[in-house]
């Protein structure tokens, strides 16, 4: 006798197939006998195959209630499971399917892949809930079944359900007739409710291959356009998978997501960070107070801004603290390195490229930095890299606001904010013909110099002290400082590599020091020997002279009041009573 979930194994393949193709994961359905009715992806193969004593579902239909599985290798109820070791999930979300407080199977949202995984994990209260409706609406068709009810409910349920999808999703037969879409499609799309009914898909989206689609093993990914009249292009990112019934295909499920929406997203990964501020900069210096002071005023315009200064010195923490301190700063930070990019793939990882652009190109084609940007702010550091023919159609990019794919015909309208940095000499490189003049005045409406670190000595002090409590606390140690000798060298040095440098130099001496203090001897080698190279010293005084020089130096470090003048003892090695009296002496 087949259990209650086999007598509706067509339904709950087809909620599998539907809620897999929408949350972008794989659903599984056991019964009560741990056989696994329905599944998508990798275990489509084995349905009909059982589990045995010991799996997670076998636990579930005593223990009941829902488990987040983020290692199938080691959570405890998999332990005894006969298949632990061949099984292909990477991380699971498994739950009771429950008929009158009566557990007879389970539901999984399940990864098999290391992106759905961090998918999956990511977002577990959302599949949570939505893993409880598809129990519940399994749970209602096994009782439809059973009393031989109106399907009516059932449909408006799995109605509910599906609507509560963010993404659109459309259903199509395989004439490509539409016969069903959820709510969101149709707040997507520019067609009111009597006009998509019946409508034909490829009305809807001009580009899209049915038959490919039809023939397609597998669900596949597409950049769907489509006309919205005089109003323009409407552009999504889909994922189009077929719906098979005894085998064959019986249609297609669409599910779309915007395109603005997919960019913005796709800025978390390449370019959304936390916020920084030019507070969060260290540096106190006149020269950096006032480039603080300029890149504040110019934050809230959208002009382009040129950074410039030798590597190391921080041109990217100000475009970002630039961004952050914008009207894009909700949009996203979007950052390109030109000199790190091969010049064969710059071009590509700029502008993009359409479906067929070239051999090895990626089917539905590729956004590139610029449309990521959109509506946020790009970051072109080492600008002075970039070929000269590239330079040509940036230049193009600035003036007209819109780009074009390689291998497109249609210009794509961009609202991007260009920041761009360099360490070169972009005036010798123009006379040199390495560097077009139009578009060094179109970069550097707002052109702002980075002093290099030698140059400022106070901002060293604060960026030593900085960088000591940083890597302290990453490496879990108790360094209150660095001594007399070691901050003599470290400020005798000449930063050559910049804030970059500087910071190399304390990390590698909190991994040698062994006490509270660095000393010279913890510092790489380069900058243990500048103090002793330093020329010009002036002549020793009397020994009361240095110690009262000692005391002074010390409390202008920690402090002339009564906390700092301990710890000046502390670090000079002497008692508090002898600090008094020698200041009192002197």
């Amino acid at each position: 006798m087949s259990s209650s979930l086999e007598q509706i194994a067509e339904f709950a393949q087809q909620v599998a197939k539907v809620s897999s193709s929408a949350l972008g994961l794989e659903v599984s359905i056991h019964d009560d006998r741990i056989k696994l009715v329905a599944s998508t992806g990798k275990l489509i193969k084995e349905i009909g195959s059982y589990y045995g004593k010991g799996s997670l579902t076998d636990n579930l239909l005593s223990t009941g209630g829902f488990h987040i599985v983020e290692n199938t290798k080691t959570y405890p109820l998999c332990q005894k499971c006969p298949r632990r070791e061949e099984c292909q999930f990477l991380a699971a979300l498994v739950g009771p399917i429950t008929v009158d407080n009566k557990i007879i199977g389970s539901l999984g949202v399940t990864a098999t892949t290391e992106e759905q995984k961090e998918k999956l994990l990511g977002n577990v209260g959302a599949f949570n809930d939505f893993a409880k409706q598809l129990s519940d609406l399994l749970a209602i068709a096994i009782k439809e079944k059973e009393a031989r009810k109106s399907l009516s409910l059932l449909t408006g349920k799995y109605q509910a359900v599906v609507n509560s999808i963010y993404e659109g999703i459309i259903s199509v037969d395989p004439d490509g007739t539409i016969t069903h879409f959820n709510k969101s499609a149709q707040r997507m799309l520019p067609f009111s409710l009597d006009k998509l009914v019946g409508k034909n898909i490829t009305e809807v989206f001009p580009d899209l291959s049915l038959q490919e689609a039809l023939d397609h093993q597998g669900y596949m990914t597409r950049e769907l356009r489509g006309k919205k009249g005089r109003k323009g292009t409407y552009i999504f990112a889909g994922i189009i998978t077929p719906i098979m019934n005894n085998k064959k295909v019986s249609g297609l499920t669409i599910s779309l997501r915007e395109m603005q929406e997919m960019q913005r997203l796709a800025g978390d990964l390449v370019g959304y960070e936390a916020l920084l501020t030019f507070d969060d900069i260290v540096g106190n210096s006149p020269a950096i107070h006032d480039i603080k002071q300029k890149f504040a005023k110019a934050a809230i315009t959208d002009s382009t801004i040129l950074i410039r200064g030798e590597s190391g010195t921080g041109k990217d923490l100000f475009a970002r603290a630039i961004h952050a301190h914008s009207m894009r700063s909700k949009g996203p930070f979007v950052t390109i390195n030109c000199a790190a990019i091969p010049e064969t793939l710059l071009e590509s990882e700029l502008f993009g490229y359409e479906e067929g652009a070239f051999t090895g190109a990626r089917r539905g084609g590729k956004p590139g930095k610029f449309e990521l940007a959109h509506e946020g702010t790009i970051f072109l550091d080492e600008i002075g890299d970039m070929p000269l023919h590239l330079q040509v159609k940036l230049l193009r990019v600035l003036e007209e606001n819109s780009i074009e794919r390689i291998g497109g015909t249609q210009a794509v309208s961009i609202d991007v904010r260009v920041i761009a940095a360099t360490h070169r000499n972009l005036e010798k490189m123009i006379s040199d013909n390495e560097f077009r003049e139009d578009l060094y005045y179109r970069l550097s409406v707002i052109p702002v110099t980075i002093p290099p670190l030698r140059e400022r000595t106070d901002d060293a002090r604060l960026l030593i002290d900085y960088f000591v409590k940083k890597y302290s606390r990453k490496m879990n140690k108790r360094v209150l400082g660095l001594s007399g000798p070691a901050l003599e060298r470290m400020l005798d040095y000449e930063w050559r590599g910049n804030v970059r440098e500087l910071e190399n130099a304390i990390e590698y001496a909190i991994n040698m020091v062994g006490g509270d203090y660095i000393e010279a001897e913890n510092l790489p080698a380069r900058v243990a020997a500048s103090g002793a190279q330093r020329p010009g010293k002036p002549e020793m005084g009397t020994i009361r002279d240095l110690e009262r020089q000692a005391i002074l130096d010390a409390l202008d470090r920690f402090g002339h009041h009564g906390a700092g003048k301990k710890e000046a003892a502390r670090f000079l090695g002497v008692s508090l009573s002898t600090i008094y009296r020698k200041l009192r002496d002197n």
